[in-house]
């Protein structure tokens, strides 16, 4: 029979005993937890430099049409003679596809609004982005503000059925503005890079999300 001692010192072991493995566990979720952590940061980090690296290049693409001679050539000609030429716009196409292949379309866009030519000839093409269902995108509210150049951030854009940034370029003929070039690119791309499961494991996703919180 145990005496009342025994019965403290084993009362005394049993509890030193569970709080070493409390501690044990406790010190290991810490562990656990501050080692996820630490490699979710280095993910983090990781995607936000490829999605930098990857609108710095297309920025850069974007901006150097305003020095491409071909594609202000075929802008002037075109603003000017609607008529079809399919040898022209067969060589506009291939241009587009060598010079800006990262770019979904580009809206040759009139000072009026008026899209005029457009590689995709989505349901914008011949339409003014100023007018019915298209004048309440986050496009045409930029367009009106006649900046030099802007960004438009992803929304949804109905032409596409998808979501859509647009780079806008305004084109100028000495003091006359003539419209604008309008480089739409996909999230295609952006979703390229954010499904990339690289060290997330089976359950692991990445979120982007945009000033406005939504995502």
């Amino acid at each position: 029979m145990l005496s009342r001692k025994n019965i403290l010192f084993l009362f005394v072991c049993i509890f030193v005993f569970t709080f070493a493995l409390y501690f044990k566990f406790n010190n290991s979720r810490n562990d656990i937890k501050k080692t996820t952590f630490t490699k979710l940061e280095k993910i983090k980090k990781r995607k936000k430099n490829e999605i930098i690296e990857y609108f710095n290049e297309i920025q850069g693409r974007a901006l150097d049409i305003k020095n491409d001679n071909i594609m202000f050539d075929y802008f002037v000609k075109k603003k000017n003679d609607s008529r079809e030429n399919r040898e022209l716009e067969y060589e506009i196409d291939k241009h587009f596809v060598n010079m800006y292949g990262n770019f979904y379309d580009i809206l040759f866009v009139d000072s009026s609004g008026y899209v005029f030519h457009s590689i995709k000839k989505e349901s914008d093409f011949h339409n003014n982005l100023f007018e019915d269902n298209l004048s309440f995108s986050k496009l045409s509210e930029r367009l009106k503000e006649h900046r030099d150049e802007d960004f438009v951030e992803y929304e949804m854009y109905t032409p596409s059925d998808e979501p859509a940034a647009f780079f806008i370029v305004s084109l100028h003929n000495n003091d006359k503005h003539l419209g604008w070039f309008i480089l739409q690119s996909s999230i295609n791309n952006i979703n390229k890079i954010l499904s990339d499961r690289e060290k997330l494991g089976r359950s692991g996703e990445v979120y982007i999300v945009n000033t406005d919180k939504l995502m």
